[in-house]
């Protein structure tokens, strides 16, 4: 449910107006202070259990075509603005134009419950109710995702365990026992978890040095995807990341193809002392040499340099800062 908040003030009288994005009225009790400049969008996000979210990321998008791309694929790309929710659950956005329509994704990875939330299935358009001078407020609930993705480890792989898994570059948990048939995503020994709707990316990494990675297509519809690690394991993995002397050159986004995006450095980091490290980006690939392509999107600079990933290791590159 998106619900926007706004008021205007004239001499004589104070008119409340509650919008309901599929053009429902309900009635608000709250009131609200003016704010005259600038124009300001303040959004509250609850989980599905109804308390404020803190840590969701919000992205926010001037450009139906970026957000319905982010929305289906889970490219993380085209929006105009990204931010996080405080411990109250809100973030706010300045500035905006009272002339454009904007679109709203809001997620958060639950590692407690092994769930997406997201508002993929809600209301997203904060369609031209801005007014110049007027603060507004809005609240977007979020829903777990709706597709299961079920890692696991073959008996024939118990030598490796225990297996840590990471998609998307973020840690989700390890396994540390083999499954020989599968029966449903609640089965014993499977990391299952809801993710968003999308491509991800996915990377596993056993106490042996072994690398497996590949990629799911997770559906916006209710589904099970069970995903085993296969026999061979013939990978290695490569981790990016930029020092404080880049901060003003950030987002970074590095690809290896135009078909194989690695992912986008939004922070620096100190020097890692392993791959998926906070604040890196890391891809695991066949062995072999690579030419990656490093795009600073503050100074439209470009590099490109050639690496090589061997077998069960982690590539620490530091990419310089381009002005």
């Amino acid at each position: 449910m998106f619900i926007i908040n706004w008021f205007q003030h004239t001499r004589r009288r104070t008119v409340l107006f509650c919008l309901f994005v599929f053009v429902s009225f309900v009635a608000c009790k709250q009131t609200k202070k003016v704010i005259f400049d600038p124009t300001d969008l303040s959004i509250l996000v609850r989980n599905d259990l109804g308390t404020p979210q803190q840590g969701a990321q919000v992205r926010m998008y001037n450009d139906v075509n970026a957000y319905l791309n982010s929305k289906n694929n889970g490219a993380e790309e085209g929006f105009v603005e990204k931010a996080f929710t405080d411990a109250a659950g809100l973030v706010t956005f300045t500035d905006l134009n009272t002339d454009k329509e904007y679109y709203f994704l809001v997620t958060y990875r639950d590692r407690v419950r092994f769930a997406d939330l997201d508002n993929f299935d809600e209301g997203f358009k904060f369609s031209k109710y801005l007014s110049k001078g007027v603060n507004t407020n809005a609240e977007i609930h979020l829903k777990p995702a709706n597709s299961i993705v079920g890692f696991y480890v073959p008996s024939s792989l118990a030598g490796y365990l225990p297996v840590q898994f990471y998609v998307d570059n973020d840690s989700i948990g390890s396994i540390a026992e083999t499954v020989s048939s599968v029966s449903g995503p609640s089965q014993t020994g499977l990391l299952s978890f809801r993710f968003a709707q999308g491509k991800k990316k996915w990377m596993a990494k056993s106490s042996q040095g072994c690398i497996w990675y590949g990629e799911v297509n997770v559906l916006p519809t209710e589904s099970f995807s069970p995903t085993p690690l296969q026999e061979n394991c013939n990978a290695g993995s490569v981790s990016f990341y930029v020092g404080q002397e880049s901060l003003n050159q950030l987002p970074i986004e590095i690809t290896f193809s135009p078909s194989d995006k690695i992912g986008t450095l939004y922070n620096t980091s100190s020097v890692p002392t392993t791959c998926f490290y906070p604040n890196t980006v890391t891809a695991a690939r066949p062995i072999g040499k690579y030419t990656y392509t490093a795009t600073y999107k503050r100074t439209n600079c470009v590099i490109t340099d050639t690496i090589t990933i061997t077998k069960a290791s982690c590539r620490i590159v530091k990419l310089p800062s381009c002005q």
